[in-house]
């Protein structure tokens, strides 16, 4: 429900001009941008993928909780975010050292799965 209401922020929400560097306001361009830009990442997270997959096949198949893991996509925003943030430099650099040490620990994470994963299958 939050990644949904996060799609229609996204919809109002501001973005900077590239070309000239100036903020957009217009409903319809940021509309627009949107829609170009990061809206099919945000709807392949949003849409619960795992959960319609053991709905219609009727099956508490593995394969489609890996679907779950589209979610995290969205976590590859922060940096345009920590980039745009009106605050100091110290901030962003702690800020994108708590990025690192999340995607850290999420590679450790799967890295395990795999290896449980490989163990657990011979």
């Amino acid at each position: 429900m939050f990644f949904f209401v996060d799609i229609l922020v996204s919809f109002r929400t501001t973005y900077i001009n590239e070309r000239t560097g100036a903020e957009v306001k217009d409903v319809k361009m940021i509309g627009r941008y949107y829609l170009r830009g990061q809206f099919t990442i945000d709807m392949l997270a949003t849409l619960p993928f795992d959960t319609i997959g053991e709905i219609l096949f009727s099956s508490d198949n593995a394969t489609f909780k890996f679907f779950g893991a589209l979610k995290l996509v969205r976590v590859l925003r922060l940096s345009k975010i920590i980039t745009y943030l009106r605050s100091t430099e110290e901030f962003k650099a702690f800020l994108k050292l708590n990025k690192l040490i999340f995607f850290l620990i999420i590679y450790l994470h799967c890295f395990g799965c795999m290896w449980w994963w490989i163990i657990r299958t011979e």
